[in-house]
């Protein structure tokens, strides 16, 4: 190795050592913000996930409602026919046929 590439090679060193002191220190800086975040940003984090409940419980409500609506609609539709054989066999029977 040359002289000059040893000293570069030195100066990269120390580099990379001061590099990874202050991405350490990034890093503790990062350790420390989530703490902060969560106690400046617990309103919000807490409306998120309350809202995101409530979504949950009304698309729960709404499918209930649709699967209870659509078995009212059978009901009802079971009911309208029978009626209407009821109906039909009353006229029957009242035009004097057999039953």
């Amino acid at each position: 190795m040359t002289h000059t590439h040893t000293r570069n090679r030195k100066h990269n060193d120390t580099e990379n050592t001061s590099s990874h002191r202050h991405r350490g220190a990034h890093t503790e800086t990062h350790e420390q913000e989530p703490s902060r975040a969560a106690a400046d940003g617990a309103p919000e984090d807490l409306m998120r996930r309350a809202e995101e409940m409530v979504d949950r419980i009304g698309q729960r409500i709404g499918h209930y409602a649709s699967v209870a609506g659509t078995e009212i609609l059978r009901f009802a539709a079971r009911a309208r026919e029978e009626v209407e054989d009821i109906w039909a066999e009353a006229q029957h029977i009242r035009r004097g046929g057999k039953v």
